[in-house]
């Protein structure tokens, strides 16, 4: 007998075990779910006294075979802007340490200045859905915070011309990861898709950041 027959025999016997293990090994029993929402942000935490807007973007699987009557569980990821926002601001200060510096040292200084800040991230949690209606998630936002500052400054002087300059933009950006939690409601609209609101806690630079959104739930 040939090497390539000795070979060949042992995978002809093993077919045969083959095809009844894939007939044994079942599909899982999941459902899927997709979310779009629009949604706020408070951004007190982050020195701007605004709400900025932003949008959430899910996707996940219902556990069916840890499913009881009453409650369901389930795994989600998302891209989530948490907020960007843009703040427009006009003052006036008196010159800093190296405005005084200079040979002729300004009387007063005029600010007009642009704050810019965004935080986005991605989501990785659980779901657990309480009497089809009610769900609660949890789980951790791996985000970046993004900032940039834009100054047009006018030195004011007592005697002379003002002078207008323009200083480099300040641009800041860390990353980090964090936890969040919410809780929401499920509303049904049709087979297969329900209104989706919630309210989250967001971890964010050793801040919180409240959340809201609201948006269409497709389960398949």
């Amino acid at each position: 007998m040939t090497a390539y027959k000795f070979l060949l025999l042992p995978l002809i016997a093993a077919l045969p075990l083959t095809a009844v293990a894939q007939e044994d090994l079942a599909p899982p029993d999941v459902d899927l779910f997709l979310e779009a929402q629009y949604g706020g942000a408070d951004l007190d935490d982050f020195g701007l006294a605004s709400s900025a807007d932003g949008y959430r973007l899910r996707a996940g699987l219902w556990l069916n075979s840890l499913s009881t009557r009453h409650l369901r569980f389930g795994l989600e990821a998302g891209l989530n802007q948490l907020a960007r926002e843009t703040t427009d601001s006009a003052f006036t200060r008196g010159p800093n340490a190296a405005e005084l510096q200079q040979p002729s040292p300004p009387d007063s200084v005029d600010v007009v200045a642009r704050d810019r800040l965004e935080v986005s991230g991605y989501e990785l949690g659980g779901r657990m859905l309480v009497a089809r209606y009610v769900y609660a998630r949890a789980g951790l936002y791996i985000h970046r915070v993004k900032t940039r500052r834009e100054e047009i400054r006018t030195l004011n002087y007592t005697s002379g011309s003002p002078q207008v300059f323009e200083p480099v933009p300040e641009s800041d950006s860390t990353s980090g990861t964090g936890g969040y939690a919410g809780l929401g409601v499920l509303v049904p609209l049709a087979s297969g898709i329900s209104l989706a609101a919630d309210y989250s806690l967001y971890q964010v630079d050793s801040e919180q950041v409240g959340t809201y959104g609201i948006g269409l739930n497709f389960t398949f």
